[in-house]
């Protein structure tokens, strides 16, 4: 071999040495945006996690009201404002980054009880979930079955 061969090839070309500067860069760039989607997807759960937890306390409380305590019609929650207390027993709050609730509880026709609708808000006009209980009149003692 002649000795400017020999001299080359110890030498890493311009391209070489591009792609071995530009490896470590993208799998950096990767395992940020992985770890990013990860913290989304965690902040995601801690939300679905909060509002379930606060939309069965919530749930708990009308049902705690009664069919002779729960007042029919619609009223708005939001984080400060609208939750009622009843005896030593105080309406959950809305949980942090969701906008306001709407708590609305009619009579049914034909029987003796009521829907309560309870949906959660994310945004002004985003529905983020809706649940429903169903409160019956008690039965007097001795008409039961």
């Amino acid at each position: 071999m002649s000795r400017e061969r020999a001299r080359g090839s110890a030498h890493a070309t311009i391209t070489e040495t591009i792609t071995f500067g530009a490896l470590p860069g993208i799998i950096a760039l990767t395992v940020l945006v992985g770890l990013l989607f990860g913290f989304a997807q965690a902040r995601g759960g801690q939300e679905r996690a909060g509002a379930a937890a606060w939309a069965q306390a919530e749930l708990d409380y009308l049902r705690a009201q009664g069919y002779e305590g729960l007042a029919t019609g619609t009223r708005t929650l939001t984080p400060a404002s609208g939750h009622t207390a009843r005896g030593d027993t105080t309406e959950p709050t809305i949980p942090a980054g969701f906008d306001h609730a709407v708590i609305t509880v009619r009579s049914l026709p034909g029987v003796d009880e009521k829907q309560a609708i309870v949906t959660l808000y994310q945004a002004p006009s985003v529905i983020y979930a809706t649940v429903s209980i169903y409160l019956g009149r008690p039965v007097p003692p001795g008409r039961g079955m």
